[in-house]
C-alpha cells in the first residue's frame, strides 16, 4: 500500500447492558480485512484496530436496549490522473432503522450472542433482508469478550454482540 492512496478505517466499539455501538470494516464481499494495527487499551471499550485498504465496506451498528440501527456503506477512491488526489466515493448498501431483537443478550440469553441478529421491517411491515453475505458474517461485542471483525470474521449476529449487541 506504500506510495498509494488508501482508505483508513478505525474499528471501535463500546457497550453496556442498555446500549452499545460498534463500527468495523470488511472487504466488498463481507470477508474480514487484516488490521494494520491492533490497539490495546486499559479499558475494553473504545478503539480496537486500524485497517487500510483501497476499498472497504463499513458496518456500523448502534443498539438502545433491544432496538438496533444498522448502516452498511461501501467506500472507495476514484481513479486519478497525473498524481492528483483521488475523491472518496461512498454509497449506502443497507440502512436498517429501528430493527428489533427481543432477547436480552447481556443476561439470560447471553449464550445466543453471535448466533442471532435483529429483524428490520419496511414501512409496510415486511421483513427487510440484509444484502449478500452480511447476515452470515458478523456480530459480538459486549464490553468485550469480543468476536471482532478484524482480523477474523465471526457474523451481523457477531456485530450485534459487539455493540453489546
Amino acid at each position: 500500500m506504500a506510495k498509494r492512496h488508501v482508505l483508513r478505517g478505525v474499528e471501535s466499539g463500546s457497550a453496556v447492558a442498555e446500549l452499545g455501538a460498534y463500527c468495523s470494516f470488511v472487504d466488498e464481499h463481507g470477508n474480514a480485512l487484516l488490521w494494520l494495527q491492533r490497539i490495546d487499551s486499559i479499558g475494553v471499550n473504545g478503539v480496537h484496530a486500524v485497517v487500510v485498504a483501497s476499498v472497504f465496506v463499513r458496518v456500523q451498528m448502534v443498539r438502545i436496549q433491544r432496538t438496533y440501527d444498522l448502516l452498511i456503506t461501501r467506500h472507495s477512491l476514484s481513479a486519478t490522473e497525473n498524481g492528483k488526489r483521488p475523491r472518496l466515493e461512498s454509497s449506502v448498501i443497507f440502512h436498517g432503522r429501528r430493527g428489533s431483537l427481543e432477547m436480552d443478550l447481556w443476561h439470560e440469553e447471553a449464550r445466543f450472542r453471535g448466533a442471532v441478529c435483529p429483524v428490520f421491517f419496511s414501512r409496510s411491515g415486511e421483513v427487510i433482508v440484509l444484502p449478500g453475505e452480511f447476515p452470515k458474517r458478523s456480530h459480538t461485542h459486549h464490553g468485550c469478550g469480543v468476536l471482532h471483525k478484524l482480523p477474523s470474521l465471526p457474523s451481523v449476529a457477531s456485530w450485534i454482540a459487539c455493540a453489546g449487541l
